[in-house]
């Protein structure tokens, strides 16, 4: 659910080719300096990471745009 206040929770949800691309995005929050100091981003985040099947559309849900 919706947190109300510290710590925030967001999600990221990305359609991606393999499990090395799933890597190099979890390896960049790792990275990522924050602030002047040596503190890296993912001191402040919890970094958890799912694959499995391919995301897909039921037929009877119109995208914007009109594409399919």
């Amino acid at each position: 659910g919706p947190s109300d206040g510290w710590p925030w929770t967001c999600y990221v949800l990305a359609d991606v080719d393999d499990q090395a691309t799933v890597r190099a995005a979890c390896n960049l929050v790792r990275t990522v300096p924050v602030g002047t100091g040596d503190a890296r981003f993912w001191r402040f985040a919890e970094i958890e990471a799912r694959m499995g099947r391919a995301l897909t559309v039921r037929e009877d849900v119109d995208l914007p745009g009109g594409t399919r």
